[in-house]
């Protein structure tokens, strides 16, 4: 949610500052926030040590299947999250005619419902084991292939925004969730190279959606490329009901999809 939060002001500030003053400010604007990010982190407070008792374990297999299953559905879904970014502005400027700041707080739109569902859908998924959960997740990635096509057939911006609000609760069902299938099927010795291997499978997933967006847009038109995010959005659907039929789910450690209800099981 805190993400979330940046993704929703950011493109509205930069939009605004793109209509009144153009690129240069804009810049320059994104320059000092970093440097202020740089200050600010000067003055965190350190770590305090803590001493972790010693708990004489056998070493646990890691998932292959399972792990190996996740972060391809992982890639499936951030390919298809990010295959707009190349022609968004593009998309909202010409074919929907609106003004730049529209493009930033359209763009915003899904940020804002992200940030206010997915602590919903956290709690939600805490009473659902792990296979429970992907069938969720894979019923949430067709609800998104229905949100993209009503966003392919609005031809105005006001249909569009509705459809931005829409996808974004969605989205908060979608990757954070599958970080924490990930967290929870592993071993804690191996969460952090697991959710290493997600976090890499979640670049590599928006850099392959980055390049069908835009070759997709070279195929099939500017006025058409949402068709092609549905489309990716159904593939990945499928993608989710393959995985979940030849894949079999382990058994879940101590840790939930709430993050508060993890610190309660450190504690």
């Amino acid at each position: 949610s805190a993400t979330a939060v940046g993704s929703l002001a950011g493109p509205v500030l930069g939009g605004w500052l793109m209509d009144i003053s153009g690129f240069a400010l804009l810049c320059y604007s994104a320059t000092a926030v970093c440097l202020l990010c740089a200050l600010i982190s000067l003055f965190l407070p350190s770590d305090a040590p803590r001493s972790r008792p010693v708990r004489a374990s056998t070493p646990t297999a890691l998932p292959k299947g399972w792990l190996g299953a996740m972060l391809a559905i992982i890639v499936l879904i951030q390919a298809a999250k990010m295959m707009p970014q190349p022609f968004y502005a593009l998309y909202v400027a010409d074919v929907l005619h609106a003004p730049a700041w529209l493009i930033g707080a359209s763009y915003a739109a899904s940020a804002l419902t992200l940030a206010l569902s997915a602590p919903l859908w956290g709690r939600l998924f805490d009473r659902h084991p792990a296979a429970q959960t992907l069938r969720i997740i894979e019923w949430v990635t067709w609800f998104c292939a229905l949100t993209l096509a009503f966003t392919a057939m609005a031809g105005e911006w006001l249909g569009f925004l509705a459809s931005r609000l829409l996808w974004g609760v969605w989205q908060g069902a979608l990757l954070p969730v599958a970080y924490t299938l990930i967290a929870n099927t592993v071993a804690p010795s191996q969460q952090g190279f697991a959710l290493g291997l997600g976090n890499s499978a979640a670049k590599g997933g928006a850099l392959c959606g980055a390049l069908l967006g835009g070759v997709g847009m070279a195929m099939v038109g500017l006025a058409h490329s949402f068709w092609l995010v549905a489309l990716t959005y159904a593939l990945a659907a499928l993608g989710i009901r393959a995985i979940r039929s030849f894949t079999r789910t382990p058994e879940t450690t101590d840790f939930s999809v709430n993050t508060s209800n993890n610190s309660k099981a450190r504690s």
